[in-house]
């Protein structure tokens, strides 16, 4: 019954954490509007448009990264026993979540300066 609800809780910590991850990446392709009909766009070649795609194009790449998963699956391992089934929500869920985002966004911003050598996570954000 113990490894039944552990299990369960893995599974739905998971879930939420691949969900904020991907909210994330939701937010980044919401924000930057395109007008599919504004030819225009297709023309521009602009090397910040560029840029743009290739981070956008690494961050695709990582989603599916061993290393990624491996990080996402070792961090949940390392707190599912934290949370429990309860309808109160803990102190200690805050500070996994900031942990989680801490070591979410290391990875991130360290993989694409290793890719990108000219990446600037600022510049990126901007271009948001």
């Amino acid at each position: 019954m113990v490894v039944q609800a552990r299990t369960r809780m893995a599974a739905t910590v998971t879930h939420e954490c691949k969900r904020v991850f991907c909210f994330w990446l939701v937010l980044i392709f919401k924000t930057v509007q395109i007008n599919f009909e504004d030819e225009e766009y297709f023309e521009s070649n602009s090397r910040d448009d560029e840029m743009f795609d290739t981070v956008v194009g690494e961050l695709e790449e990582m989603l599916i990264d061993n290393k990624f998963v491996s990080l996402q699956e070792s961090f949940f391992s390392k707190y599912c026993e934290s949370f429990t089934d309860d309808e109160e929500n803990k102190l200690l869920y805050t500070e996994v979540f900031q942990n989680y985002t801490q070591t979410i966004e290391k990875f991130i911003e360290s993989r694409l300066k290793n890719r990108l050598p000219c990446f600037s996570m600022a510049e990126f954000m901007k271009a948001v």
